[in-house]
């Protein structure tokens, strides 16, 4: 087996083929990130992208949203829907208006590090529930290939590059739309009507998945 670069590394892992070494795949860009803004990062980094950092560590680099600041996934919606983003201070209200009512998220500001974290989620009772089966019966997702390229471009030798797909229905509603809590008790209480929701953010997907399927082939 002859010298092979991160990325034929990369692939043949996922062929499930014999590699000469272990492919080293830290995700640093939360470290480069806070320090690079704070004037932290080690003296000899402090001129360095986060790419001649992964270089310069001899090591490679996994998701390209995380390493370009490049989407891999678009989110569609139909004309009737219609969004609107709300500041004030250290809150920010994500409005969705659908013609069976607005969903309403509140989101806080971290005073350590300046991101956003979810504090009231958008449903917040049965009626809510129907408001997001509709919202998501007119939502699509889709695969922006172009970015892909672009990741793969700036990757080039380094590694293959790769990036999430969306959470499974339960798991986008535990993390995104109620929190687990509430979607534990809406379970237990409305199961039929959840169950129906978590198919309509599964179905969301499918032109995402077949996109996806289908890229690369003549």
């Amino acid at each position: 087996m002859g010298i092979m670069t991160k990325q034929e590394i990369n692939l043949r892992i996922f062929e499930k083929k014999q590699i000469p070494e272990v492919l080293f795949q830290p995700r640093i860009h939360y470290w480069y990130n806070w320090h690079k803004m704070r004037g932290t990062l080690p003296k000899e980094y402090r001129k360095m992208s986060m790419l001649e950092v992964y270089d310069d560590l001899g090591i490679s680099p996994r998701y390209f949203p995380e390493t370009t600041g490049l989407g891999a996934i678009k989110v569609k919606y139909t004309k009737e829907v219609k969004t609107e983003e709300k500041t004030e201070g250290e809150k920010k209200f994500i409005i969705t208006t659908t013609p069976k009512g607005e969903l309403i998220r509140e989101d806080k500001q971290s005073s350590v590090e300046g991101g956003w974290r979810i504090t009231k989620y958008p449903i917040k009772n049965v009626e809510d529930i129907e408001k997001a089966i509709w919202l998501f019966e007119n939502t699509t997702y889709s695969f922006i290939k172009e970015n892909f390229e672009k990741g793969s471009r700036f990757f080039a030798d380094r590694g293959e590059p790769q990036f999430y797909v969306p959470r499974s229905g339960y798991q986008h509603l535990a993390l995104y739309e109620m929190g687990l809590g509430n979607l534990i008790y809406a379970l237990a209480d409305f199961p039929e009507r959840v169950e129906r929701l978590m198919q309509a953010i599964e179905n969301s997907y499918d032109a995402l998945y077949d996109e996806i399927i289908s890229y690369g082939k003549a």
